[in-house]
């Protein structure tokens, strides 16, 4: 499992300026990508209407990602986002 992590962090180290998402290990074993599991489920699911992603650490690549997918959804009429590296503009 540390090898799993050590290979996973030297490869996000690797990608850092890039757009490629950094993968983590969650409590179960699985790979997810965070940003990008995120901002396909803004996609996809029209009727969400408040969501609250508050304190969760999000960095700034996963935030962009989101944002991406926010664009995308017309149906969300606030989020909370304090607390993760990005902000939520008016």
């Amino acid at each position: 499992m540390a090898r799993k992590r050590a290979a996973l962090e030297k490869e996000a180290e690797e990608n850092k300026n890039s757009k490629v998402l950094k993968k983590a290990e969650n409590q179960k074993g699985f790979a997810v990508r965070f940003g990008e599991d995120w901002s396909q489920a803004f996609i996809q699911n029209k009727s969400l209407v408040h969501v609250d992603m508050s304190n969760n650490k999000i960095d700034i690549d996963d935030c962009e990602i989101i944002a991406e997918g926010l664009k995308q959804n017309q149906s969300i009429l606030g989020i909370h986002f304090s607390g993760n590296a990005g902000y939520v503009d008016n």
